[in-house]
């Protein structure tokens, strides 16, 4: 076994003081929100009562999806374009 010269041990002892005392002084700070922030806005993950803004933009996406489709649908029923015209002589497949 080695043992350690004055030097060596003083050389480690400070390193490790140093590393410990950068460590107290800005080891633990984080940039807190303040108060007012908080207040103001008390759940910023959530949109409505239950569902995160992405969720929110999932669900308007597939109602406006929806609709636009069922709005062409009603369109080519009203027009008689969904269909092949009954009166013509040759049968039609659909």
């Amino acid at each position: 076994m080695t043992t350690m010269t004055k030097a060596q041990l003083t050389a480690r002892v400070s390193i490790l003081a140093l590393v410990a005392g950068a460590t107290f002084l800005g080891g633990c700070s984080t940039a807190s929100p303040t108060h007012s922030k908080v207040v103001h806005n008390l759940t910023p993950e959530m949109m409505s009562l239950d569902k995160s803004p992405y969720e929110m933009q999932n669900m308007t996406s597939v109602t406006w999806n929806a609709g636009n489709r069922m709005f062409w649908g009603d369109l080519s029923r009203a027009w008689y374009t969904d269909r092949p015209s009954r009166l013509t002589n040759i049968p039609t497949t659909r």
